[in-house]
């Protein structure tokens, strides 16, 4: 088995990513409240969110991204600031961006009726937090500053997003599996190498029946709490990924022992597969794949 078919758990240790190209066409499965930044925003929004930082840069670069062409001219010139400007520039970022973060949070504040995640005001508020923390822990990376130009997507536990490959993303913020998309699927945003603003759309699992006797169906994941009773998964190709914990998996070629981050790609031969141990498991049913044995991944 190769590395494209792996799935990968996604962990925010407290020290948020920088928007990089996502190098493989995957889905990304929310475990817990996932927030992420996928494919460039909106350039009307983007120049709002610029303008918000109150500086005479910002409102330069506001300008620009709304002229033709302006989306790719703005991410060009982030891209090639020298690293001695970003440096200079980061604690003027991080002011700039905290006094709009308490600008959007009293727009947002005493509403009877709150604002829905994708609301401007709310992506606005968490979008000028995000970029303080990346100005304050990356200084001399553009990527800081390009966050203002990405869409800023909340996923909600069990909820899933497909990401094209090539396309600008960061994690941000909770936990998640990334596991393979099938080709030729809705993608989530633009490739990198063309920035033009994008839309990304969660959509919702489906959940298992229940936990004794899960229900992997096509292109799903279940998230399964495993103790000492083995836990016996439906025959078929799948990948099983050890989310916390230690636990081993066992089929007709003999026991795997995984630990955090480790998987698992069970076969359509393997028989029965039984699942023991102490953890959480994310079970994973790739569309139009076969594994012709148990295969061991570490993390």
């Amino acid at each position: 088995m190769t590395t494209t078919s792996a799935p990968r758990l996604l962990v925010a240790d407290g020290t948020s990513s920088l928007p990089l190209p996502w190098l493989r066409h995957e889905t990304v499965h929310a475990l817990t409240r996932l927030e992420l930044l996928v494919g460039f925003r909106d350039p009307a929004r983007s120049a709002a969110l610029l303008a918000d930082l109150r500086r005479p840069w910002a409102d330069d670069l506001a300008t620009r991204i709304l002229l033709p062409d302006g989306l790719r001219d703005v991410a060009d010139r982030v891209r090639s600031t020298p690293r001695a400007a970003l440096v200079r520039q980061a604690p003027e970022l991080g002011v700039a961006c905290r006094a709009a973060e308490a600008a959007a949070h009293r727009a947002v504040a005493g509403r009877r009726r709150p604002h829905p995640p994708e609301h401007p005001d709310r992506e606005a508020l968490r979008v000028h937090a995000l970029v303080a923390r990346l100005a304050a822990d990356h200084p001399a990376d553009p990527g800081a500053l390009l966050a203002l130009l990405l869409n800023h997507v909340v996923l909600a536990p069990g909820e899933r997003l497909t990401v094209s490959a090539g396309t600008v993303v960061a994690h941000t913020a909770g936990h998640g599996v990334a596991t393979p998309a099938p080709s030729g699927g809705p993608l989530g945003a633009g490739p990198a190498t063309d920035p033009v603003p994008t839309s990304p759309r969660p959509v919702r699992l489906r959940r298992p029946s229940g936990p004794a006797r899960p229900r992997v169906d096509v292109d799903a994941l279940v998230l399964l709490a495993v103790h000492e009773v083995a836990t016996v998964l439906p025959p078929g190709p799948q990948l099983v990924l050890c989310v916390d914990g230690a636990v081993t998996v066992s089929g007709s070629t003999g026991p795997t022992r995984l630990e955090r981050g480790a998987w698992a790609a069970v076969g359509e031969d393997e028989g029965p597969v039984t699942v023991r141990g102490a953890g959480r498991v994310a079970v994973h049913r790739p569309p139009a794949t076969a594994y012709p044995s148990v295969a061991r991944r570490a993390a």
